[in-house]
């Protein structure tokens, strides 16, 4: 029997930067770009900023009903190696498998960071999987769920004040939950904006994920990065422990717990003299608590 796999793979708007880089005059490699099309790209959406009114735009459009989305959907389509970071990580990880090792079914789950340009770009992703996914993993089964949007992922400070919480539950649960139904879990950190990817790096090796690839653009082949044994130190669980849903400050410090590290470390917050763990501390631990 062969192995299932569960991808969970972030996503940034590398197909919009690549196409900027590409086109010359409106045209690609001979093809005549739409005029819409071409205006937008004029405009540089890969850099914009999440503020950017450009992302509401790309937004309005990452659906394929979109004459936009569907140009550059057989774009994408046509080479999705050149164009797509994070196709061309994943088709480069799949050839990149032991030939005895064969793989009967594959998951695909995409994680665009928080803007309109990078939903735009997961949106063309999961179509291509949906429509090309066999032929380009090599996998008779290959299903691709709609694209995961965490609060705030990638959007800076509230992503690092809120979005942990989603990530966590939308993320570390997932990871978990597969594990636990036989599959082994691949997490693609190749795109997306580094300090949040690297979050989502930190918390899969955390959550049981079998595999973390990565792919510089410079690279021709895709990296799997060690799966280090890391986690929270016993100490911290045991202080963790004491702390529970919520306890007085002075009855922890009773207890030899260091509270004011605790706090320094963003493990807990102090309110009103009581301390508690943070909303996605608490999760986390219960996630991991259930991996096999």
């Amino acid at each position: 029997m062969g192995w299932k796999l569960a991808i969970l793979n972030t996503v940034g708007t590398s197909i919009l930067s690549n196409l900027e880089g590409s086109v010359k005059d409106c045209e690609l490699g001979g093809r005549k770009l739409s005029q819409t099309l071409c205006q937008l790209l004029g405009k540089r959406p890969s850099r914009a900023s999440p503020s950017d009114s450009i992302q509401e735009e790309f937004l309005k459009r990452a659906t394929p009903s979109d004459p936009v989305f569907r140009e550059v959907l057989e774009i994408v389509s046509s080479d999705p190696r050149r164009f797509s970071a994070e196709l061309n990580s994943l088709i480069a990880f799949f050839n990149s498998l032991p030939a005895r090792h064969s793989v009967d079914e594959v998951e695909v789950y995409l994680y665009p960071t928080d803007t309109g340009t990078a939903r735009f770009c997961a949106n063309i992703i999961h179509e291509v999987i949906r429509e090309h996914g066999s032929r380009l993993f090599g996998v008779t089964k290959v299903t691709p769920y709609e694209p995961i949007v965490v609060r705030g992922f990638g959007t800076g400070p509230a992503f690092f004040s809120e979005g942990l919480v989603e990530l966590v539950d939308k993320y570390a649960r997932l990871i978990a939950s597969k594990a636990r139904q036989g599959f082994k879990v691949v997490v693609n950190a190749t795109a997306g904006f580094k300090p949040e990817t690297t979050y989502a790096a930190l918390i899969a090796l955390m959550s049981c994920a079998w595999r973390v690839i990565y792919m510089h653009e410079s690279f021709r082949e895709v990296v799997e990065l060690p799966i280090l044994p890391i986690g929270i130190r016993q100490r911290y669980l045991d202080e963790l422990g004491k702390v529970g849903n919520g306890a007085p400050r002075h009855v922890l410090a009773h207890q030899g717990v260091d509270v004011d590290d605790l706090l320094e470390r963003g493990l807990v917050e102090e309110r009103d003299g009581v301390v508690r763990p943070r909303e996605w501390v608490r999760k986390l631990l219960e996630i991991v608590g259930e991996c096999p």
